[in-house]
C-alpha cells in the first residue's frame, strides 16, 4: 500500500510544483481532485484482497470490484475514487479496464508496486 501511494503520487505529479495547487491539470491532464481520489484510494484499493466474500470464492481475482461495491454502497466517496478502485487490476483480472487516464496511471502504479514486491 506504501509503495503504490508513493509511485501514484510520483506519476501524478505535475512537474510544475505550482501547477496542482491552482487546480491546473499536470502533465497528463489529471486535475487536482483526480489526483487526491487517487491518492486517497491508494490507500484502500485492495481492503479485500485477502479474505473472504460471500459474494464469491475467488476473492484475490475480485478483490477490486468486491471493493468498489462495499465503498459504493456503504460511504460517499467521489466517483473518481471508486472508479480508480476498480480499475486497478486493469487487464490483469475480469474485473473493470482503465477508461481514463486517472485510472490507468493507479493501474500502472500499483502494477509497480506490485513489481516492486515479487523481486
Amino acid at each position: 500500500t506504501k509503495r503504490m501511494f508513493s509511485a501514484f503520487k510520483y506519476i501524478s505529479e505535475s512537474p510544475r510544483k505550482t501547477a496542482n495547487k491552482n487546480n491546473i491539470p499536470n502533465k497528463f491532464g489529471i486535475s487536482k481532485h483526480e489526483r487526491e481520489c487517487g491518492l486517497a484510494a491508494s490507500l484502500t484499493h485492495d481492503i479485500f484482497k485477502f479474505g473472504r466474500s460471500e459474494k464469491t470464492d475467488h476473492i484475490l481475482e475480485d478483490h477490486d470490484t468486491l471493493a468498489a461495491e462495499y465503498l459504493s454502497d456503504n460511504y460517499e466517496f467521489p466517483e473518481t475514487f471508486i472508479q480508480c478502485i476498480e480499475a486497478h487490476n486493469g487487464p490483469w483480472k475480469d474485473g473493470k479496464h482503465p477508461e481514463k487516464i486517472v485510472e490507468l496511471l493507479f493501474h500502472y502504479s500499483d502494477m509497480m508496486a506490485s513489481d516492486i514486491q515479487s523481486e
